[in-house]
């Protein structure tokens, strides 16, 4: 009796069954990978986030000017900050003109600092009283003892420093010494003339300021590595030394900060709201900053020469021509609105904003209008009716700022 032997091992086919099942399982396994390396890179970004975050306000607290005749620590006591005229003093245009190098009667007396006006060149007027020339301005804070919110001050050595040599305009004041101002988004202030990029003539925005530190520094770069820039983020060479190819040690500079301050009111200058703003990848050439002072009403769907903000709605549309906006989800936006233009009393109010936004939704609603959707309501309205005019929204998309971390309100440092 002939009988079978026993097969002990697989044919081709099911080794290829075999080998087609397993690769579906390592194809899975291997999509892990990426998906745990760009985990990875994110969770490395948030850290170092919140690192800058705090750094920078620790180093609010700590930052002392050492200039003669100052007291107390804190940025909020730097005498740049303080006192505009002692900022203005230290500038020199590229005409080589001088700008308040001690003229008397240079800075109008009513403007102690950018936190009471931020256009310390005007002469401002009572709200009784017609502005001349056309030029409507928002009446000082501190002279009309208002007791709401001051003017918001951008503290931005980093973003200064690369635009010190070209500021927004130069206008001159009452006594015709040329004024310099450096504003967020680079946006003209009232009073001067229509241009290409903003046809509806010199809106308001938020003046930019230095530290005294930056101006009398013998190296600025290095000051702004000590103070605007995340400590460890030092540049390595192969045999892990730190680099000092250019004579001293070198940090990449990926995360930078500003400082956004406020004055809950006015009149106290010993209360501050401080936001830190921190950037990652910061160009020195470009600053990344977007203006938009165009929008839609939302209740008539009619076009405005200011961006509406609504408290009542998550949602912003803004106008723009040529190219469109690089605007996503995560984009960081600026309400930089500092005053409303009331057309029966022709002049400016004061109504300071300045509040950062976190955009999660972006929306073409036509060929030239894109809705943003908020991650929060806006704080404040950027008009007082449901008219067309009788308003100024101005809205800056700030293109590198990965993260805004507030303190406030009434934060004593």
């Amino acid at each position: 009796m002939i009988h079978p032997r026993t097969r002990t091992g697989a044919t081709l086919t099911e080794v290829l069954v075999a080998i087609f099942v397993m690769a579906i399982g390592l194809l899975a396994l291997l999509t892990l990978f990426p998906l745990g390396a760009l985990s990875m890179a994110q969770a490395i970004k948030d850290n170092r986030t919140a690192h800058s975050g705090k750094n920078a306000f620790a180093i609010y607290e700590a930052y002392n000017s050492g200039v003669a005749g100052t007291t107390g620590s804190g940025i909020h006591n730097d005498p740049f900050v303080t006192n505009d005229a002692t900022f203005l003093s230290y500038f020199t245009p590229p005409n080589s003109v001088a700008v308040f190098q001690g003229v008397p009667g240079s800075i109008p007396p009513n403007s102690p600092s950018y936190f009471a006006n931020p256009y310390p060149g005007f002469s401002q007027l009572p709200t009784s009283a017609p502005q001349p020339g056309g030029l409507y301005l928002a009446p000082d804070l501190v002279t009309f003892s208002f007791d709401g919110a001051s003017y918001p001050i951008y503290v931005d050595p980093w973003g200064w420093n690369s635009l010190k040599s070209s500021p927004t305009a130069v206008v001159a004041n009452a006594n015709g010494v040329p004024v310099p101002y450096w504003t967020v988004g680079n946006i003209p202030v009232p009073g001067t003339p229509p241009n290409a990029n903003f046809p509806f003539g010199g809106f308001s925005s938020i003046p930019r300021l230095p530290l005294s530190g930056l101006a009398t520094a013998s190296l600025p770069n290095q000051w702004l590595d000590r103070w605007c820039t995340l400590s460890d983020d030092i540049t390595f060479n192969e045999d892990g030394t730190p680099s000092t190819t250019t004579g001293a040690i070198q940090r990449e500079n990926r995360y930078t900060w500003a400082w956004l301050l406020r004055r809950p009111k006015a009149n106290d200058s010993t209360v501050v709201d401080v936001t830190v703003v921190v950037y990652s990848g910061r160009s020195l050439t470009s600053l990344g900053e977007t203006p938009f002072v165009a929008g839609i009403n939302p209740y008539t769907g009619n076009a405005t020469n200011f961006v509406w903000f609504d408290p009542s709605s998550k949602f912003v549309d803004i106008a723009y021509s040529g190219t469109k906006p690089s605007i996503r989800t995560g984009s960081w936006i600026l309400d930089a609105t500092m005053e409303y233009y009331n057309p029966a009393a022709q002049l400016n109010v004061p109504d300071p904003h300045g509040f950062f936004y976190r955009v999660v939704g972006v929306t073409d609603v036509s060929s030239n209008v894109m809705r943003l959707e908020l991650q929060t309501n806006p704080k404040k309205a950027s008009f007082y009716n449901t008219a067309d005019t009788g308003a100024y929204g101005v809205l800056v998309v700030m293109e590198n700022v990965v993260e805004v971390f507030e303190k406030g309100p009434g934060w004593q440092p």
